[in-house]
């Protein structure tokens, strides 16, 4: 008997059999109480072990001696500003805020090399005495409108207040809003670098310094002195210890993060290579079923490791742009010269590019976690077709795609499984689905034939009786996809409305429309009349086979290579000091020269290895084609795979250029082999390219190194006598997180310093935006004009309009130190600690500043608490004891700072915790031996006073956030993909104008705009966050659909680089034949490219919906004819001297390889402009509704060829051969 269970049949007696073990189970486990407490604490205790143990990880990854170093000198530095603190008559001379040394100690830690010490104090000095300026210029104004002038003035009396008056009040307001929107504008626009901490120091420079001066009757220009003097202090502490305290250097970050770049990549070869040597397991092209296969899962997770480095080479890459930046200002005495790594930074850029290629092939061949979203392949949340046994997925209300798969069993609810709620795609798809089943010639099921050559077939059958079969399955086939697609797409509608009317009578909340409706339809149409590849996982499984033979021994060459780059980047630092003493000087020449001998070698390995590939291993890929080649009999008419020929959809259109004498068959029955598809072939070429382009990489890194071991022979003092620092807002910055204020509009390392209008002046001419109010000035008044509206429109940017708000939110909460009645109080509780705190935590985003105002509380609060521990320790009964305060700042500060540089949470929330510690005891030990007016104490009365004065300045800044101009993160992602989507475009067309002119400086630019593109879309992850933190009345944020597209615009950056890498290796005449079989030089199909980018573009910037109906797909049209294996078409006039009959020799042309890895990928940049759109609309909708377009008609009496009927007439050639 069967019975039906959680939606599955199964046998009674398996049903019975689970009983019983449930049954036995319990009585198993009723010895043992499930709530006992002995089990309560053995699951609590692993909960609190395996808590730890995930929170404690980074400790044993920064335990190494290389990052033990800087927090030693960190430590050293902060210890000895102690030691300075507490010698009564340095803190006497230095005034009531000498506690600043130990903020700045922490805010500000001597980290880094030399060099970008040096940078940074220099900046803070600059901006802190500029702000110091500008306060003095402030008394002295304030100082001409106050009647009452008395310098004798006791410290009691002015801290009364009495002396407080209305017009130098007013100007210092003002002077404190200038000076405010200044710093918080430089802040905003910067960024992080080494201007954040410059701006912080100044804010509070300009806060304390005139909020204090108020009260006094007189102009105290030396107040700016209690700020400037304890920076200089840091300053000089920090510089001295960045030279003797385990000095480094730029070029040692430099080399250091150079070996961060290739130890993932080593990594990475060495997965590829294991992948490559084990079969491919037997179900991982298959459609995912509801058991798990220990080899696939395996084969997976292997994968992902190899995705994973990858991922972590191109990460490390942006820190090592950062220290790029200041690599010719190095100060260093070696062998090599600062410069001289440069070269190693470019190729470690073209490496990522490349590897990245590597780690795509997988995706390619729908193995992994990527099967089904690759090149050619619907994947999730998309209108592209699926991969052949892969469903295919659907976003909630968005019309799905149909993925047929004759011959597979349909899916069913696994047990213990809930039952989800179908979406507008799964209706369509199950209906589909259902009228899938009508038992038609095209979409019954067909035995499978053999890929092998003991396939015979009567070859001389009458044309008459085996076309017209053949010819009525096809029509048969439309007449089905006809009806399939018309009462599928018009009982979308119903369905829909039946389920949100259910929806919203069960939820009460309005109903999402469908979108995307037109795209799904043109893309039922080519899932429909593609045909299913039943050898497909067999096909997949040789070619990887035959890939893995000839790809293992250049992967070993190039594992070996760049392991030899990585060990001599350890070494080049090495002898310096021995040669300084005189000592080893032979010695030292015996190992250059060994050295240089063994990178020779492997030199010679690798390029040996690299050309055996070139010229015999690589063609082993070409096995299943080379019998087409050899006097085979090829059967065009018996199709690889059920159905049709490879280019049925075609109208038939076989691929005859091969060789027509192959295509004779004779009278009797002959052998005759069926070629495999040729998207294997363009699979492997695309895996071979770029493993090729990665072994000669490697080969000039190994180059490189035998230049400069052989031209540096002798150590120097290398200076930097070219220039001293650089800094600009392009530059790439050196932050894992992202910052507070980050502009959306503005790609930090985005380049664009190539002369266009001289290199294309013989062309239609560069594109310019005009003013679309105004015409260009006439004369001089009018440019005048133009240029003060301009800067008076500025004023409405994002930065500015910040840092206006910013300002006057500073002056708002300094008004208690402004009035009489409330200065003395404000004065003496510290008010100011509120104020530079509310204008810090106040961000461009309402959820940065809430996010700020719940870390600063959350800190402040934790770090008041450890204050007070440290205080209380070093003292005992609280009135202070400098060896005490020493001896507990010796023992903590070591691990404080190991945190503060290592500890993998938020850096607001890790600052302000020391901060707040530092403050705590540093304002107690001052008020303790300096008794002033205002003094708040020590210990607990500090503590209390720091965490009110913080929350009440935090919360402020939460609650002005929500006053305008106020922007969220929600509208920041939208303006920030408009961004990047406009970039995209830019750079697109830029590699196809690099194409057409080969001109070699735009090579770098463009490298380095995509690596600065998909850097801006990884840090926007982190800022996604906080959008939690936004408070919205009108429902949840469409996360997942954002991270859709930058999913997507990310792997459209990947697919540029990797087109940029294949036009600039392919000769002039096979780069025009590319261009125009993929129809990049089509002016037609580039205005439909370029209409989607700007759409896509303007919609996510503005937020209007999309029209309906748009170019998209464009992939029909970049499928326009069919080519197969074929450079040039059978209907084409100019041939670029290529040869139109194809080859042997031909296919075995590397320049052919680069063609049709090129062409693959073309066709991945055309279908994720595809799904780019449609995840658009899913975010912005649609509009302009034309009713009638897009609707099946119904044919009444006489049976019509859809071809010639419907607007979904559209034939593409099969998608899983182009």
């Amino acid at each position: 008997m069967i019975q039906e269970q959680n939606g599955s049949l199964r046998p009674k007696a398996e049903l019975k059999s689970v009983k019983i073990a449930r049954e036995g189970s319990s009585l198993t486990k009723s010895s043992v109480s499930p709530t006992s407490p002995e089990r309560n604490v053995g699951r609590y205790t692993r909960r609190c072990r395996d808590f730890f143990a995930k929170h404690s990880e980074w400790i044993g990854k920064n335990w190494t001696w290389s990052k033990i170093k800087p927090v030693i000198r960190c430590a050293v530095v902060g210890w000895i500003s102690v030691v300075i603190f507490v010698i009564p008559k340095v803190e006497a001379f230095v005034g009531q805020a000498s506690f600043m040394i130990l903020i700045a100690a922490f805010l500000s830690p001597p980290s880094d090399p030399f060099i970008s010490v040096l940078e940074r104090e220099i900046i803070i000095l600059l901006f802190v005495t500029i702000a110091w300026a500008w306060v003095c210029l402030g008394l002295f104004l304030a100082n001409l409108a106050r009647r009452v002038r008395n310098p004798t003035a006791s410290l009691l009396d002015v801290a009364s207040g009495i002396y407080i008056e209305a017009a130098p009040t007013v100007i210092m307001a003002v002077f404190i809003f200038f000076g405010s929107a200044f710093y918080l504008y430089i802040k905003a626009r910067q960024g992080p670098g080494p201007y954040l901490f410059a701006s912080v120091f100044s804010c509070i420079c300009i806060v304390i310094s005139l909020t204090t001066s108020v009260l006094f009757p007189f102009p105290n220009y030396m107040i700016g002195r209690v700020i400037v003097l304890p920076l200089t202090l840091h300053s000089a502490l920090s510089l001295l210890a960045s030279l003797l305290i385990f000095p480094s250097t730029i070029s040692a970050q430099f080399t250091t993060r150079l070996q961060g770049v290739l130890t993932p990549l080593i990594s990475a070869i060495d997965i590829h290579r294991d992948l490559l040597s084990i079969p491919l397991p037997p179900t991982s092209l298959a459609p995912s079923s509801s058991a798990s296969d220990p080899e696939v899962d395996e084969y997976t997770k292997k994968i992902n490791s190899a995705i994973t480095s990858i991922k972590a080479c191109e990460a490390a890459l942006i820190p090592l742009a950062a220290s790029a930046r200041l690599l010719k200002s190095d100060l260093i005495y070696a062998r090599f010269a600062p410069p001289d790594f440069r070269v190693f930074h470019r190729t470690c850029k073209r490496l990522a590019g490349r590897a990245n290629g590597l780690g795509g092939f997988f995706a390619l061949v729908g193995v992994g976690p990527f099967a089904g979203v690759g090149i050619g392949t619907g994947g999730q949340n998309t209108p592209a077709p699926s991969t052949s046994g892969t469903p295919a997925h659907t976003v909630p209300n968005t019309p799905g795609t149909w993925s047929p798969a004759p011959g597979s069993r349909g899916t069913s609810p696994e047990r213990g499984t809930k039952e989800r709620k179908p979406s507008t795609g799964d209706a369509l798809r199950d209906e589909t689905q259902h009228l899938s089943k009508t038992p038609t010639a095209a979409s019954a099921p067909q035995p499978p034939h053999s890929p092998t050559r003991s396939i015979r077939t009567h070859a001389r059958a009458s044309s008459s009786s085996s076309a017209n079969p053949k010819t009525h399955s096809h029509h048969a086939h439309h007449h089905d996809h006809h009806h399939l697609l018309q009462k599928s797409l018009l009982s979308l509608a119903s369905r829909s409305s039946f389920r949100n009317a259910h929806d919203q009578a069960r939820r009460r909340r309005e109903p999402e429309h469908a979108v995307g409706t037109f795209e799904s339809q043109r893309y039922l149409n080519l899932e429909a009349t593609r045909l299913w590849d039943p050898h497909r996982e067999e096909w997949t499984r040789r070619a990887m086979g035959l890939l893995g033979k000839s790809c293992d021994p250049v992967l070993a060459a190039c594992h070996d290579g760049l392991s030899c780059v990585n060990s001599w980047l350890g070494t080049v630092r090495n002898g310096r000091f021995r040669w300084w003493l005189g000592r080893g000087r032979e010695e030292r020449q015996k190992v250059i020269k060994l050295k240089i001998n063994e990178v020779k070698d492997m030199r010679e390995k690798v390029s040996r290895a690299l050309e055996d590939f070139r010229n015999e291993t690589r063609h082993l890929v070409l096995e299943p084609y080379s019998p087409a080649f050899n006097g085979e009999k090829v059967n065009p008419d018996e199709p690889s795979y059920t159905g049709g020929s490879n280019a049925d959809l075609n109208h038939q259109e076989t691929d005859k250029s091969l060789d027509p004498e192959k295509y004779d068959i004779g009278d009797d029955e002959e052998e005759v082999y069926k070629m495999p598809p040729h998207r294997y072939l363009f699979h492997c070429y695309v895996y071979q390219y770029h493993l090729i382009q990665i072994c000669s990489i490697v080969i000039e890194m190994l180059d490189e190194i035998i230049e400069l071991e052989e031209k540096r022979v002798h150590h120097k003092l290398w200076t930097p006598v070219e220039r001293l620092f650089q800094w600009n807002r392009s530059s790439v910055v050196d932050s894992e997180h992202h910052p507070d204020d980050d502009d959306p509009n503005t790609i930090q390392g985005l380049r664009r310093d190539i002369d266009s209008d001289s290199m294309y002046s013989d062309d239609l001419g560069m594109p310019r935006r005009r003013d679309p109010d105004a015409l260009p000035p006439r004369n001089f008044v009018e440019w005048v004009m133009t240029l003060l509206y301009e800067f008076i429109v500025s004023f409405g940017r994002g930065n500015v309009l910040f840092a206006l708000k910013a300002g006057l939110f500073t002056v708002a909460l300094s008004m208690p130190s402004f009035f009489k009645s409330s200065a003395p109080f404000a004065y003496a509780n510290k008010f100011v600690w509120g104020i530079f705190m509310g204008q810090l935590t106040l961000a461009r985003f309402r959820g940065d500043t809430a996010f700020g105002l719940v870390a600063r509380v959350m800190s402040t609060f934790f770090g008041g608490l450890t204050g007070m521990v440290m205080w209380y320790v070093s003292c005992g009964n609280g009135r202070g004891n400098a060896y005490g305060l020493a001896a507990v700042c010796g023992v903590c500060f070591p691990f404080f700072y190991f945190a503060r540089l290592y500890a993998p949470i938020p850096p607001m929330t890790n600052i302000v915790f020391f901060v707040t510690a530092c403050l705590v005891i540093g304002y107690s030990y001052q008020d303790v031996n300096i008794v002033v007016p205002g003094s708040p104490g020590f210990g607990w009365d500090v503590a209390w006073r720091r965490f009110v004065l913080v929350t009440a300045g935090v919360v402020a800044a939460g609650i002005v956030s929500f006053f305008p101009p106020s922007t969220t993160i929600r509208k920041y992602h939208r303006n920030l993909m408009a961004t990047t989507s406009t970039e995209l475009g830019s750079i697109y067309c830029s590699i196809l104008s690099f194409a057409n002119s080969k001109h070699e400086p735009e090579i770098q630019q463009i490298i380095s705009s995509l690596i600065a593109i998909r850097s801006k879309l990884d840090r926007s992850a982190v800022l996604r966050t906080n959008v939690i933190y936004e408070f919205s009345l009108r429902g949840r944020w469409p996360a997942k659909r954002y991270q859709q597209i930058v999913d997507l615009q990310t792997a459209i950056s990947y697919s540029l680089s990797h087109l940029m890498s294949v036009v600039k290796h392919l000769e002039s005449n096979w780069a025009r034949a590319f261009l125009r079989r993929t129809r990049f030089m089509d002016s037609d199909f580039q205005g439909d490219i370029l209409a989607v980018i700007s759409m896509i573009s303007s919609s996510l910037r503005t937020g209007s919906p999309l029209p309906q109906i748009t170019p998209c797909p464009l992939l029909d049209r970049f499928m326009l004819k069919y080519h197969g294996l074929d450079v040039i078409h059978k209907d084409a006039e100019e041939n670029y001297g290529l040869p139109r009959t194809l080859t042997l020799d031909t296919l075995k042309d590397e320049q052919y390889l680069m063609f049709c890895v090129g062409i693959t990928t073309a066709f991945s940049i055309i279908n994720r402009l595809d799904r780019l759109m449609l995840a658009t609309k899913e975010i912005v909708g649609e509009q302009y509704h034309i009713h009638g377009v897009g609707i099946l008609p119904v044919t009444k009496g006489v049976e019509m060829d859809v071809r010639r009927v419907t607007t979904f007439a559209v034939q593409p050639p099969n998608l899983r051969n182009v």
